[in-house]
């Protein structure tokens, strides 16, 4: 945000509608890394120690998962393909606790 820097007046970010305005834009801006747990399973050690390459691991697909930005659950999201590829659609917002 080096336009902050280059202000040649005072900065009152609070009665500054403008500056307001550029720094939301910034923010949005920002890139975020989302996570999500799309399979966990159980194998016995012996199993796990037998695999090699070209072994397959059978999975099964939750019917939603939660996606994190960091700790942060965001979304829920059910598992889906569009293209021949996976997405998640966003099935709810996870309200976060402003205290």
């Amino acid at each position: 945000m080096d336009f902050l820097r280059d202000q040649q007046k005072p900065i009152d970010i609070d009665t500054d509608p403008e500056l307001q305005a550029r720094i939301q834009n910034k923010i949005c801006q920002a890139p975020m890394h989302l996570t999500t747990t799309l399979a966990e399973r159980r194998l016995p050690l012996g199993n796990v120690m037998d695999l090699k390459a070209g072994d397959v691991i059978p999975i099964e697909l939750p019917n939603e998962v939660t996606v994190k930005a960091g700790n942060t659950a965001l979304f829920t999201a059910r598992v889906a393909e569009n293209n021949a590829s996976l997405v998640l659609q966003v099935q709810s917002v996870i309200k976060q606790n402003r205290n």
